[in-house]
């Protein structure tokens, strides 16, 4: 009896003809996971600028991640989001 540390890749019924996927699938796949998390998340931005050390450059990036909270409010993805949030009973810190 064989395990499946002895086997040769791609004799499992699930690695057939699987093959390493090139670099460049990444940027495309963190870009959208990155865009996901500034519409649907951006309580989350706004709140991770606020706990930014003091500066002037800092006190910019937090207007804009408020300006951008607001105005995800405003269309709705993060009312969905914090609408899901409370249904689950998850508490984001």
């Amino acid at each position: 009896m064989s395990t499946t540390d002895d086997l040769a890749p791609g004799t499992i019924e699930l690695e057939t003809d699987m093959r390493p996927q090139r670099l460049w699938v990444l940027p495309p796949i963190m870009a959208i996971a990155l865009a996901m998390l500034l519409v649907f998340n951006s309580q989350g931005l706004a709140k991770w600028s606020r706990d930014l050390p003091p500066s002037t450059f800092n006190l910019h990036v937090a207007d804009a991640a408020g300006w951008w909270h607001e105005l995800m409010v405003k269309l709705g993805p993060a009312k969905a989001f914090e609408a899901l949030r409370d249904a689950i009973g998850v508490e984001l810190k």
